[in-house]
């Protein structure tokens, strides 16, 4: 993980931590729902 060498563990679980929650918050207040397969597919 190259933030984790950069920042150090620490560091590095609390942006992944808040990056997480950003977008946990933005899914709650918008009432949308988890998509497991990251959305549309992408066109070939």
């Amino acid at each position: 993980m190259e933030l984790k060498e950069r920042l150090g563990f620490k560091r590095a679980a609390v942006a992944l931590a808040r990056k997480l929650a950003v977008i946990m918050h933005a899914m709650l207040r918008t009432g949308e729902l988890f998509d497991p397969h990251g959305g549309t597919p992408a066109a070939a």
